[in-house]
């Protein structure tokens, strides 16, 4: 093995874990209500399995065999399902990285809540590295409670949202509008 594939190798693992990290703190900020429930979820870990295995498993044979299949459309359908559940499991195991980063506290979790799902991510991440059980167990496992924990929060989500009452989720204006007429 030459030096050039060894750094292959290398840069080619450190990209996907950087991009693990980055789906992970991208899901803390855009689903703020997903990110404060799914912590609490982890806490059971066999229900969140078996809910996740009981979702994810359907849809990613379906998308597999949608893959398979002949025709290229029903391809992209398939690698798009796959990627779903996929992305899907990311976005809900950014509650099992702030899980992990609320376990190891910093005195600025206060100022900066995000730290907590970035440390808890680079120690979740690291584990993937471990050979076999990391691959196939603990990655796997992780994408499979991310679904798990998606669909629990989507079940316990209200189905009517009273638009009088003013959400803590709401995002705040990029920038104020400028004052344009001066009193004179």
């Amino acid at each position: 093995m030459i030096m050039a594939d060894i750094f292959l190798w290398v840069f080619l693992i450190l990209g996907l874990l950087l991009t693990i990290n980055a789906v992970w703190l991208a899901s803390a900020s855009l689903f703020p209500s997903l990110s404060a429930s799914a912590p609490e979820h982890y806490g059971k870990p066999l229900k969140l399995t078996l809910v996740g295995l009981a979702v994810a498993l359907p849809l990613f044979l379906i998308g597999l065999a949608l893959g398979n299949a002949n025709p290229p459309l029903l391809k992209v359908v398939g690698v798009l399902i796959v990627g779903a559940v996929i992305l899907t499991g990311l976005a809900g195991s950014a509650g099992l990285a702030t899980r992990i980063g609320n376990g190891l506290p910093s005195p600025i979790d206060s100022d900066q809540p995000w730290k907590a799902t970035l440390r808890g991510g680079i120690i979740l991440s690291l584990t993937f590295i471990l050979p076999f059980i990391g691959w196939f167990g603990i990655l796997v496992w992780t994408l499979l409670t991310g679904v798990g924990a998606v669909a629990l929060n989507y079940k316990k989500a209200p189905k009517t949202v009273d638009q009088s009452v003013k959400s803590d989720d709401e995002i705040p204006p990029l920038a104020t509008a400028p004052e344009t007429a001066q009193a004179e």
